[in-house]
């Protein structure tokens, strides 16, 4: 009886030991893959131990998150300097953009490539970086948002895309040390203040105005005016955007606007008080030869209930209808492309917006910000093709 007493004892004792070098062997095993990042296999990186969740580093200085899906990641941070390649993809996802202030004042960055593969760079991307000499952009980028290059005051030259169709404000504002763009094909539209400070510039020269082109075509855009004093200026034919290049050239009295021009910036004329118009039905136009009724600057008559801008009318000047309290029926041309800042700001009785387009044209129509009237009044299209 005795011995049967101690064999149960031994196998108890046996017992308990078995489960305690289990339980040991299972705290080895979580140890070993925690260390290893995971039971994936895949190291984990203790750069990324005080990030934000979901942002990742690569350990060269280069911070990353992944998109909403899973599937792609932004560049949202850099902290190193000298020349950087931006990767193609990390971590088995593609690197498909770059953030907002993603390289913001990385003073130490001298030279930047980026791959194809980004789509999108963000507002002021690279403002602030003071060393940045020299950039290459990917192909398929369709915009410069704002600020994106402010205060690169070493960057020299760059060539944009010919994907390119628009330039945010300031978005080279305070690079004073470039003196060579190449502006693509397509470009469509310039925002305010872009080439600010940029006074390196090398532009050419044609009728009393300054431009900034590429080989093929250099009167591409018409950045600024010969100086404050030109009384007048013939724009190049081949113009496709007028910059806001002649705010206070308060001398200046005539202007001449070829049908090439897409857009015009909405302070483009912005203190030139002795402009000479063109009027029609109560509004002040500026074009040329062939259309004289290019830009609706102003409505002359504020207390009128309706409007109808001219035929061929293709951009509305900021503050053009300027105490129009009375207006509740506009009629717009098919050609329309801009309305330019508080066009319509005070035009809070407007109901109905006769357009001589169709629904998708007027979709496409470049509605610059404090237009409320004008956005939310009812649209009544005459094609609905």
């Amino acid at each position: 009886m005795f011995c049967r007493k101690r064999i149960l004892s031994d196998n108890k004792i046996a017992r308990a030991l078995c489960a305690l070098l289990a339980l040991c062997l299972a705290l080895c095993l979580a140890l070993t893959l925690a260390a290893c990042g995971g039971t994936d296999g895949q190291p984990s990186d203790p750069a990324n131990e005080d990030l934000p969740t979901g942002v990742l580093s690569d350990g060269s200085g280069l911070t990353y998150r992944k998109s909403a899906d899973g599937k792609t990641l932004s560049v949202v941070g850099f902290t190193g300097g000298g020349s950087l390649t931006v990767p193609d993809s990390f971590s088995g996802l593609p690197v498909t953009a770059i953030g907002e202030a993603a390289f913001a004042h990385c003073t130490s960055l001298t030279n930047l490539t980026v791959p194809d593969g980004i789509v999108a760079i963000g507002a002021s991307a690279f403002a602030g970086c003071a060393a940045l000499e020299s950039i290459s952009l990917p192909a398929r980028l369709t915009a410069i948002e704002r600020e994106t290059f402010s205060g690169c005051s070493a960057l020299t030259s760059v060539v944009l895309p010919a994907a390119v169709t628009s330039i945010g404000e300031a978005a080279f504002s305070g690079c004073t040390a470039l003196a060579d763009v190449s502006l693509p094909e397509a470009l469509g539209s310039v925002g305010t203040g872009a080439f600010y400070k940029c006074d390196a510039l090398n532009l050419t020269p044609y009728g009393g105005a300054l431009y900034l082109g590429n080989a093929d075509n250099p009167y591409l855009a018409l950045l600024r005016a010969l100086d404050k004093e030109v009384e007048k200026v013939e724009v190049h034919e081949n113009t496709r955007v007028i910059c806001d290049a002649f705010h206070s050239c308060r001398a200046l009295k005539n202007i001449s606007i070829p049908a090439s021009v897409v857009y015009i910036d909405s302070g483009a004329f912005y203190s030139c008080d002795d402009l000479e118009y063109n009027a029609f039905d109560g509004g002040l136009y500026l074009g040329g030869a062939e259309d004289p009724y290019l830009l609706l600057m102003r409505v002359t008559v504020q207390d009128q209930t309706k409007f109808s801008a001219a035929p061929g009318a293709k951009f509305i000047c900021a503050d053009a209808f300027g105490g129009c309290e009375a207006l509740t029926d506009l009629y717009l041309p098919a050609t329309l492309r801009a309305v330019g800042r508080a066009a319509f700001s005070d035009c809070a009785a407007l109901k109905a917006v006769s357009f001589g387009g169709s629904a998708t044209e007027w979709a496409k129509i470049l509605i610059e910000p404090d237009n409320e009237p004008l956005t939310s009044a009812k649209i009544l299209v005459e094609n609905v093709g």
